[in-house]
This record gives structure tokens, C-alpha cells and sequence, in this order.
């Protein structure tokens, strides 16, 4: 992850930490060496990218099988399965694989003839509803945090005072709290956090939008959209027009000038149009994981290193596409101890990974993480 320079690219680093929540936490493997992990990852990267490739989608089916994004899905869908039977031989773990496979609706209100059921009505998810909310959530909780973290450290990079109020707001919860760091802390008192947060997603959005058919013939600014037609609504247009934020040369939508967190922080400037995540019944099933990831993530990166963005003066920004818009050059940094003044392993970064782990799941034991036990940097 580390160039000639000793700088490390913010992308690969955030890959890496959420695409080991992905076979941690999600789906709970057990993957012993550097080479299963590595090839985990290499595979989920591969079925992600293949996603975002529209020429896959207009393909016949027997030639999408024989492509690397069809047969990295197949990897992932075997490791799934084994894991499911795994859990139903050996009982219940802590991953969320674990809970959909046990999970029990007995609500008399839903039915669902996709829903297996037992003697009692208790409903359960199938195993393919399992396997595909386990992709889905693959995607939405690697490719959407560790994307938006790259564009946060960017823009931070570019707006010095955004980052220097955020690690303002951390010394001030610390000062509260201490060390103790539980998603309580994050969500309640961390409202500087959680603006950064919304404020790259308004710019740049987590989704281009979404399909839906139309319901019935409506009529919209003049134009006419009949009953049965496919309408997309799109997320980032939604964004850029509304009138709080807009600006007539569109800098409130430029990931540099228009980055201003502080506008979430009073009623009369927050955005009014913001869906980041969907809506409706399409609403982001991985919203959830994907924002304790970023918050706690920068959470604790706000309090215990510094940053520094490595760009070639004169340089323009070049963008990559994909799920979200990234810059092309992956955002190299180079990172400095808070407390021992000296330049990390750019590879230590990742260590927050534990304290992110038991963060998210503080609310099931009622256990708390600390800075002095799970942060070794």
C-alpha cells in the first residue's frame, strides 16, 4: 500500500479495513492466513468492479459465466453457503450471517411466499435471500465507506480547518469521557462528525439514483410521465438543485469550495434535499454499518494522527467512476503520531480496525472499547 515516497493511498487502506469487516464481522470467516484473506479480498474487489461494468448487462447469460466477476460471485456465494451450514450444524456466532440465518418473524402482518416458514407460522429468511443480503451488504458496506472515506480525507486535505475542527470535537468528547469511545459517544455528541459525513455525501453521492415504474400517468413541471413507464430519479442532480445550497456557478456541489460541514449545524442552512442512502422500500440495507464504520473510523483517526495530503503542485484532480466518484490517484498521504511525533507503517493504520469492530457492536454485550486497549499504532 506504500509508493517510493513512504506515503500510503487512503483508498487502499480503507478497502482494506472495510473489506475486513466484510469476512469478520458480516459473514464471520475464519480466514487463517495472508492468502485466504488476500484472496477474499481480491475477489470481492472483482465482483464489485464487475457491478459498475454496464457491458456485462447487455451480455447473454452463458458469457457472463465465463466472465471473472461471475465466477469471483460464485467464490463468494461458496463461502456463504458453507457458512450457513456451518452455523446450523454448530448454533448461533456473533456475525450478522448468524442472525438473518436465526432471525424469526412471527408477525401476523407480513407474508411473504419467498419467506420459509415452520409449524408455527415463524417465518425465516431462505437461504438465497441470506447469501443475496450478505452480497448486498458487501457492497454497500466496503465499497460505500471505504469510497466516502477516501473523498472525506480528500476534502479534508483540501479544507485544513474541517479536519482541525474535527479533531477540536474529539478533544472536546475525550476531555468528557476519556478514552472511552462507544457508539452512544459517537452519535449523541459528535454532531461536527456527523455533519463531515453528510456533507460529502451531499457532493458526492454514495448512488446515482434509482429505477422505479411508474404507478400512474402523473404530470411534472409540464411534462407528462405515462403509467407503466421506467422513471430514474437521480440522487446527485436532487442534491445539486436544492435551494438551500444551490449556487448559481454550482460551487456547492465542488468537493473543494463547496465543502462546508458547518452548514448541517443550523436549521436555516441544512440541506433540505438529501437522500445519500434511497428511499422508500429501495432504502440502502448496509446504511446502517456503513456509518458506524465512517464515523467511528474518523472518530478515532481524529484523535490519534495527523495528516498530510501528497500532491504534485500544479497538479488537477483526475476522477475515477465507479459506485462513487474517487479521486483517480487513490489520495496518497502520509500520516504522523499524535502522541509520538513520528511518521506510522502506513500499514498500522488499519489497526483502528479493532476498536471499529467492538464500537459497532457495543450495543449487544453492553462492552466498552477504550483507546489504550484496542487502538496499537
Amino acid at each position: 500500500m506504500t509508493d517510493s515516497e513512504g506515503s500510503v493511498k487512503a483508498v487502499d487502506v480503507f478497502h482494506k479495513f472495510t473489506m475486513d469487516i466484510a469476512w469478520r464481522q458480516i459473514v464471520g470467516l475464519d480466514l487463517k492466513t495472508e492468502n485466504e484473506i488476500e484472496t477474499f479480498i481480491e475477489e470481492l474487489q472483482t465482483w464489485s468492479n464487475g457491478i459498475v461494468n454496464y457491458v456485462l448487462w447487455f451480455l447473454p447469460r452463458f458469457v457472463i459465466k465465463l466472465s471473472k466477476p461471475y465466477r469471483a460471485k460464485v467464490y463468494l456465494t461458496n463461502l456463504i453457503q458453507r457458512k450457513i451450514e456451518q452455523l446450523e450444524q454448530n448454533g448461533p456466532d456473533e456475525s450478522t450471517l448468524s442472525g438473518m440465518v436465526f432471525a424469526i418473524d412471527d408477525s401476523e402482518n407480513i407474508v411473504d411466499a419467498d419467506v420459509s416458514s415452520d409449524s408455527h407460522n415463524a417465518k425465516r429468511l431462505t437461504k438465497k435471500q441470506i447469501i443475496d443480503n450478505c452480497l448486498l451488504l458487501f457492497v454497500a458496506g466496503s465499497e460505500t465507506s471505504s469510497n466516502t472515506l477516501t473523498n472525506i480525507i480528500y476534502m479534508m486535505g483540501k479544507n485544513r480547518r474541517v479536519w482541525e475542527k474535527l479533531v477540536e470535537e474529539q478533544n472536546k468528547v475525550m476531555s468528557a469521557h476519556g478514552s472511552e469511545l462507544t457508539k452512544k459517544i459517537i452519535d449523541q455528541e459528535c454532531p461536527y462528525l456527523e455533519a463531515v459525513i453528510k456533507e460529502s455525501m451531499r457532493i458526492l453521492s454514495v448512488s446515482g439514483g434509482g429505477v422505479r415504474t411508474v404507478d400512474q400517468t402523473v404530470t411534472i413541471d409540464g411534462t407528462q410521465i405515462p403509467k407503466n413507464w421506467v422513471a430514474w430519479y437521480g440522487i446527485g442532480l436532487t442534491h445539486a438543485l436544492d435551494p438551500v445550497t444551490w449556487t448559481e456557478d454550482e460551487s456547492h456541489m465542488d468537493p473543494v469550495k463547496g465543502f462546508k460541514p458547518e452548514r448541517w449545524l443550523k436549521a436555516e442552512t441544512t440541506p433540505k434535499e438529501y437522500l445519500p442512502f434511497g428511499a422508500g422500500f429501495r432504502f440502502c440495507l448496509g446504511y446502517g454499518l456503513a456509518l458506524a464504520e465512517m464515523k467511528t473510523y474518523l472518530a478515532v483517526m481524529a484523535r490519534t494522527v495527523d495528516f498530510t495530503l501528497m500532491e504534485k503542485n500544479g497538479t488537477k484532480t483526475k476522477w475515477k467512476e465507479g459506485f462513487i466518484r474517487t479521486p483517480k490517484d487513490g489520495v496518497p498521504i502520509e500520516v504522523v503520531s499524535l502522541k509520538q511525533e513520528d511518521t506510522l507503517s502506513p500499514d498500522k493504520v488499519v489497526d483502528i480496525e479493532g476498536l471499529i469492530l467492538r464500537t459497532i457492536e457495543n450495543d449487544k454485550d453492553g462492552s466498552k472499547s477504550t483507546m489504550a486497549d484496542e487502538v496499537v499504532l
